[in-house]
């Protein structure tokens, strides 16, 4: 597993006793760049780090693969896509791509004025590094497709159009 993040989130059990608990919410996140699912390992990490318990868990596999093709899913190959699925068939893991990371959460955060200067940083380095090309560790094998920008700000898109 590339990425795991766990919270206990303080919530209100709402009972006869009104009691106060934590919940914990644990995330999972396989990351791809220039790699493909392989030797079934989302089902694997599902396998070994579901715990059964009513806590939440999230399995998410983060991919370069655009917007556009995630919307048809039907057109991804199988072996761009996770195959991780609970006891009963169903898929566990929310394929998401570089774009919808960068808009939805790391642009957001980094608009966030009450973020500790640390955190700002990361996260702007981050954003960054979305936006150059992900490149294959043979440079003699780069094809077009492997020179994809993974994702771009809402400046760089403004400065395209």
């Amino acid at each position: 597993m590339d990425i795991y993040l766990r919270y206990n989130l303080a919530f209100a059990i709402k009972s006869n006793e009104s009691k106060r608990g934590k919940r914990v919410v644990e995330i999972f996140i396989e990351n791809k760049v220039l790699s493909k699912e392989h030797n079934q390992q989302t089902q694997t990490y599902y396998d070994t780090c579901v715990d059964g318990k009513k806590g939440l868990q999230l399995f998410i596999y983060l991919s370069p693969i655009s917007q556009r093709d995630l919307s048809n899913y039907s057109s991804v190959p199988e072996n761009m896509k996770p195959i991780g699925s609970d006891r009963m068939g169903n898929p566990v893991y929310v394929h998401i791509c570089y774009q919808d990371i960068l808009d939805k959460v790391i642009s957001p955060l980094i608009e966030e004025k009450q973020m500790n200067k640390r955190d700002a940083v990361i996260l702007d380095e981050y954003a960054s590094c979305l936006e150059l090309p992900a490149l294959p560790d043979d440079d003699d094998k780069i094809s077009a497709k492997e020179l994809s920008i993974m994702a771009l700000s809402n400046y760089e898109k403004e400065m395209l159009l």
